[in-house]
C-alpha cells in the first residue's frame, strides 16, 4: 500500500510541476511531495541504495553548513529542488514502459554478425527511448530454452542499451548530462554522441570474430517497434521549433507520457496508466532518493568552491584531451565498485564549471563516460540486472567488455578534441 501510495505521490507531483512550469506557480508543491515520498519509501529500499543516497545527502548537508559559517547564507532551496526536473523526467519516461516493443516469436533468431547487429540496434535505438524493458524483452527471448545468456551476449545488450545515453535526450545518463551542465544544449553535444555510435558499432562487430564460440545468437529486430521511438524524436523536434527556450528536460517530461498512452491500444490505456503509477514508478524510488540526495551534495560543493579563490591554482589550466581521458577512466573505474555515475557527475561538474570548461563538452564527457562505465560494470544496474536475472558469470561479463572500453575512451578524446 505504501509503495502504491510513493507512485501516486510522485505522479501528483508531476502533475503539479508541468502545470508550474507553464503557469508560472511556485514549484514548492512538488519538491515537497518528491521529499516526502523519499521518506516513505525509505524503509523498503535496498541497502545500496540507502547507503548511496544518504551519504550524498549527509555530506551535502554538511558542505552547506561549513558554508553557511563561513559567508553566513547558503540557498538551502537550491539545494532542495535543483533535481527536481530529473526526477520527473524519470517519472515520465516510465511511461513508456506501458508500451512494451512488440515481440517477435515468428521470425527466425539471426546468428553471426547479422544476430550481434541486430541486437546491438534494438538495444539502442529502442532502449534509447523505452529504457530498460528492452533488456528483459531481448534477454527473455534471447534465453528463452537455457534461461541464461552468454557472457557476449549480455555484454552487447549492454553496450547497445548503455551507448543510446550518447544521443537520446530519453536516456537518462543524457538528462542528468544536461541538468549538470549549466548552458549545453542537446544540439550542440549530439552530433559527437552521435559518432560514437560508429565506433559502438564497429568494435561489437569485431568482437564476433574474437568470440566466436559458442555462434553468437542474436534478437530480430522489428521495425513496427521503432513506430513510437520515431514519433517521440519528431514530437521533440516540432516541440522545440515552436518553442526553443523550453528546455529539453522539460519537453520530454511532457512528451513522453503522452506518446506512450497515444501507443497503447484503445481498451488497455486506463489500466496501463494506472499499472505505471501504482507499480512501476515505485520500483523506480531508489533511483527518485539517489536524484534528490545528489542535488543536496552537487550544491554543498558548489558552495564550498566559492569560498576558496586559490583553487584555479590546483586545478589545470586548460581541459586537455589528456585531462578528458583521465576524468573519464576515473569515473569508468569507481562505476565498476558499484558507484552510480549521478555521483560521480555531481562531484565532478562543480569542479568543470569552476574551469570554464566548454558546457557542451561536459555533457559529452558525462554521457560518453555513462555509456561505457554503466555498460561495462557488472555492478551498475544494467549489469546487475543481465548478469543476476540471466545468470551470466560477472568476470567473464568484464573480461568481454575490457577492449571495448579501452578503445572508446581513446576514441572519445579524439573525437572531443576535434569536435569542441
Amino acid at each position: 500500500m505504501r509503495r502504491q501510495l510513493s507512485g501516486w505521490l510522485i505522479f501528483l507531483s508531476l502533475i503539479w510541476y508541468v502545470v508550474a512550469s507553464f503557469a508560472s506557480l511556485p514549484l514548492f508543491p512538488s519538491v515537497i511531495l518528491c521529499w516526502v515520498t523519499v521518506l516513505m519509501v525509505w524503509p523498503g529500499l535496498n541497502r545500496t541504495s540507502k547507503i548511496q543516497s544518504l551519504s550524498l545527502f549527509l555530506i551535502g548537508i554538511v558542505l552547506l553548513l561549513v558554508s553557511l559559517f563561513v559567508s553566513g547564507h547558503i540557498d538551502w532551496w537550491l539545494a532542495m529542488h535543483v533535481n527536481l526536473p530529473l526526477v520527473m523526467m524519470f517519472a515520465g519516461i516510465t511511461f513508456l514502459t506501458a508500451n512494451k516493443a512488440k515481440t517477435t516469436e515468428d521470425k527466425r533468431i539471426p546468428k553471426g554478425q547479422k544476430g550481434a547487429l541486430s541486437t546491438l540496434a534494438t538495444c539502442h535505438f529502442i532502449g534509447g527511448i523505452i529504457n530498460l524493458s528492452i533488456l528483459f524483452i531481448v534477454g527473455d527471448r534471447l534465453s528463452e530454452k537455457a534461461r541464461k545468456l552468454t557472457p557476449t551476449q549480455a555484454a552487447f545488450m549492454s553496450r547497445g542499451f548503455c551507448g543510446a545515453a550518447l544521443w537520446s535526450p530519453f536516456f537518462m545518463g543524457g538528462a542528468v548530462a544536461l541538468n549538470y551542465s549549466p548552458g549545453a544544449k542537446i544540439s550542440h553535444y549530439i552530433g559527437a554522441g552521435l559518432i560514437m555510435v560508429i565506433p559502438m558499432a564497429l568494435l561489437t562487430m569485431f568482437d564476433t570474430y574474437r568470440f566466436k564460440t559458442p555462434p553468437f545468437e542474436g534478437y530480430p529486430l522489428s521495425l513496427d517497434s521503432l513506430t513510437l521511438p520515431a514519433f517521440l524524436a519528431v514530437a521533440v523536434m516540432i516541440g522545440h521549433y515552436f518553442d526553443p527556450n523550453m528546455s529539453t528536460i522539460l519537453l520530454i517530461t511532457i512528451v513522453a507520457p503522452i506518446g506512450a498512452i497515444l501507443f497503447v491500444p484503445m481498451g488497455e490505456k486506463v489500466e496501463k496508466s494506472i499499472e505505471v503509477v501504482g507499480e512501476k514508478i515505485p520500483r523506480m524510488s531508489g533511483q527518485f532518493a539517489l536524484f534528490m540526495a545528489a542535488g543536496v551534495f552537487s550544491i554543498g560543493i558548489a558552495s564550498i568552491l566559492h569560498h576558496f579563490s586559490n583553487i584555479n591554482q590546483l586545478l589545470p589550466a586548460q581541459f586537455t584531451s589528456v585531462d578528458f581521458i583521465l576524468v573519464g577512466v576515473v569515473m569508468t573505474l569507481v562505476s565498476i565498485f558499484g558507484v552510480h555515475p549521478i555521483i560521480t557527475i555531481s562531484l565532478i561538474s562543480p569542479f568543470l564549471q569552476y574551469m570554464q570548461v566548454n558546457p557542451n563538452e561536459m555533457v559529452f564527457l558525462f554521457v560518453t563516460a555513462w555509456a561505457i562505465a554503466t555498460a561495462i560494470s557488472p555492478l551498475s544496474s544494467v549489469g546487475m540486472m543481465l548478469t543476476e536475472h540471466y545468470n551470466v558469470p560477472r568476470l567473464k561479463y568484464m573480461k568481454v567488455q575490457r577492449l571495448y572500453s579501452i578503445l572508446m575512451w581513446i576514441v572519445a578524446a579524439l573525437v572531443a578534441k576535434v569536435y569542441f
